[in-house]
């Protein structure tokens, strides 16, 4: 979720601490490295530090445009995944995944009722989430593609940061008609070769 924003040019941290969340609004308002837009995730592995965030997050909107996003999902759709991946809840050292997961929506309660925006993401697969984050959070003042055309001699080879190529087959009349046939001649194939980026 966070590489989304990440490659929309936000300036990501990952399960920053609550009590650091204020110093690091703070400098990002006072110009403070070269981002314009940071996106923070904060999840259960806070524990109870969660508690503070509420209280925090309405101080800071005073100050500081916050979008607040919260994403959730059904509790089937989490024990599919907590058995899929195969990885212990953050809670859920001495509980089953389904007692963490009780207890994680009960400490995100508070915080899920100042969101901005909630995504309910238990019918998006890892791609569409992506997609549904990079269409309702891209910056549009940013180009989101970038194809560049080059030809090319083919017996040099392929350039290498070519995506694809195909051949572009070029036919010219000569000026000046063969005495021996009347067919204009054809000239090589020239290549043409695209690189796009994102």
């Amino acid at each position: 979720m966070l590489r989304a924003f990440e490659d929309m040019g936000f300036y990501c941290v990952d399960n920053l601490p609550v009590d650091l969340i204020p110093i690091f609004a703070e400098l990002h308002a006072a110009g403070e490295g070269d981002f314009a837009r940071a996106a923070l995730l904060v999840d259960a592995r806070e524990g109870l530090q969660l508690e503070k965030l509420p209280a925090l997050l309405k101080h800071l909107k005073r100050d500081h445009p916050i979008t607040l996003v919260f994403i959730e999902a059904n509790e089937d759709a989490l024990l599919r995944r907590y058995s899929e991946t195969r990885r212990p809840h953050p809670l859920g050292k001495n509980y089953s995944v389904r007692e963490s997961l009780g207890h994680e929506r009960a400490l995100m309660e508070p915080i899920r009722k100042l969101a901005d925006v909630v995504i309910d993401s238990t019918q998006f697969n890892v791609h569409e989430l992506r997609h549904f984050v990079t269409t309702r959070f891209k910056n549009p003042d940013t180009r989101p593609l970038l194809v560049s055309v080059v030809s090319f001699g083919y017996r040099y080879g392929v350039p290498s940061d070519a995506d694809l190529f195909r051949a572009c087959a070029r036919t010219m009349a000569r000026t000046q008609k063969s005495a021996n046939t009347s067919a204009p001649s054809r000239k090589p194939a020239n290549f043409c070769a695209a690189s796009k980026a994102c």
